[in-house]
């Protein structure tokens, strides 16, 4: 009798040391690093593994640096002074405290009956004599049709405001992207609409509508955000920051007067704050925990985390 192949054992060894046991490769540029094992050290530690991004370990072996910065669009979701000093630095990063991954599939149906209510005109529609004058709106890769050049950026701004007042059953975290048609080269000129998961989305004030809303990655680009109201001009600035931390995450904006020290010794309080043993408890042979310091006190019997 023969067995179908047992791939439990592999799974578990995956998920415990990140090393990839396979003949083909899959096709990956590496076979290690897939998993980091979450150790309760202190809750700072704990809470910085579910909060982290890492390039991958095929990245730590190249020379050049251009895949370490911190470039301009990951402004509020990736945090520039929580990251490792040596190797890692720059690949291995963390998310902003404000930032939100979409975990959820909403329902996209309706969206194409919407927007050919606000001049979005169906691909099997008669295309007009100047292409160019139109853009094309893609939903998640796929394309439901294009929109007149001039009519494009009210209905960028009538589907934003459905999105932010909750009405029509626009998703929260839809991703409205308008790629303007520029005299210079830029990138392809669309109407980019996201609702896929695996997304990285946070919060911002919107002048117009007067609530939060989060925004993507992509659309920040195209974006006027102020991080002040002081610096928001009449007619140019759409969004607010919510607060001026927005861009630190949970960990580096617990450092006190941050913008009083050398900025490399914020990034180092992001990784001492982690070595601290600082992890309380009372039941210890009841905790699962794989690496838990216990300080004994001479005539405690049961000891001091």
């Amino acid at each position: 009798m023969q067995y179908g192949a047992n791939i439990s054992h592999q799974m578990e060894y995956l998920l415990a040391t990140g090393n990839l046991i396979s003949r083909s490769g899959h096709g990956l540029m590496q076979v290690s690093g897939f998993s980091v094992v979450a150790d309760r050290l202190n809750f700072y530690r704990f809470l910085s593994h579910f909060r982290c991004v890492h390039r991958g370990s095929f990245f730590s072996q190249m020379r050049t640096t251009s895949v370490r910065k911190l470039l301009p669009e990951a402004w509020g979701f990736l945090c520039p002074v929580h990251t490792p000093d040596g190797a890692p630095c720059g690949l291995l990063n963390h998310m902003a405290a404000s930032c939100q991954v979409v975990n959820t599939v909403p329902q996209t149906a309706h969206l194409s009956r919407l927007l050919c209510s606000l001049g979005m005109t169906l691909n099997d529609a008669p295309a007009p004599a100047d292409m160019k004058s139109c853009y094309t709106v893609v939903l998640d890769g796929r394309v439901l049709g294009r929109v007149d050049m001039d009519l494009a950026p009210a209905l960028v701004n009538r589907l934003r405001m459905l999105k932010v007042l909750g009405q029509e059953k626009v998703p929260q975290m839809l991703e409205i992207c308008l790629v303007p048609i520029t005299s210079v080269a830029s990138q392809y000129p669309t109407l980019f609409l996201f609702s896929t998961p695996a997304r990285m989305m946070r919060p911002v004030f919107n002048l117009a509508a007067g609530k939060v809303e989060m925004i993507g990655t992509f659309e920040q680009v195209y974006m006027n955000i102020a991080v002040v109201q002081e610096e928001s001009h009449e007619g140019e600035t759409t969004h607010l920051e919510l607060k001026q931390t927005s861009m630190l995450s949970a960990i580096a904006s617990l450092t006190p007067y941050s913008d009083f020290n050398q900025s490399p010794r914020n990034m180092y309080q992001c990784q001492m704050g982690k070595q601290t043993m600082g992890t309380p408890a009372q039941a210890l042979k009841h905790r699962g925990d794989n690496k838990l310091y216990r300080i004994q006190v001479r005539g405690d019997p049961i000891g001091l985390c």
